[in-house]
C-alpha cells in the first residue's frame, strides 16, 4: 500500500532528522537503531562510528546543507520513502534531489537508503 504522506504526518524521527543542521553521535544514537546501516548511492555504513564519520564528510562536501520535502510517501507501516530538495552554498544553481528511503524499527531508523 502506497500513499502520499504531507511532510507534517512523517513520524518524528524523520523530521528531526530532515531538519537538522549537525548530525553528531549523540544526534544519530539517538535517531538510529544500534544495528542501522546506511547505504548512500552505493556505499555501505554500517554502525554509530561509521555513519558519524560519513555524516562528518558529508558536511565537508554539503556545507550548510538543507532539505526540503518535495514528496512524501509510506509504503508500508514502517517504510517512507521522502524526495528531497537539497540546498546549499554548494548548489550553485543547480537543482539538486535525493531520494530518502526509510525503514524504521520502533520509533527510530534502521535503513536509510540514498539515491
Amino acid at each position: 500500500m502506497e500513499f502520499r504522506a504531507p511532510p507534517a504526518s512523517l513520524p518524528p524521527v524523520l523530521l528531526m532528522y530532515l531538519a537538522a543542521r549537525t548530525r553528531d553521535a549523540t544526534f544519530m544514537s539517538y535517531c538510529f537503531t544500534e544495528d542501522a546501516y546506511v547505504l548512500d548511492r552505493g556505499k555501505l555504513y554500517k554502525g554509530l562510528d561509521s555513519m558519524v564519520a560519513w555524516q562528518a564528510e558529508l558536511a565537508r562536501h554539503f556545507p550548510e546543507r538543507r532539505f526540503e520535502v518535495l514528496k512524501a510517501t509510506q509504503h508500508a507501516d514502517d517504510e517512507y520513502h521522502v524526495r528531497v530538495r537539497v540546498t546549499g552554498p554548494f548548489t550553485e544553481g543547480r537543482l539538486v534531489r535525493w531520494l530518502f528511503r526509510f525503514k524504521l524499527r520502533g520509533d527510530r531508523i534502521a535503513v536509510l537508503e540514498i539515491a
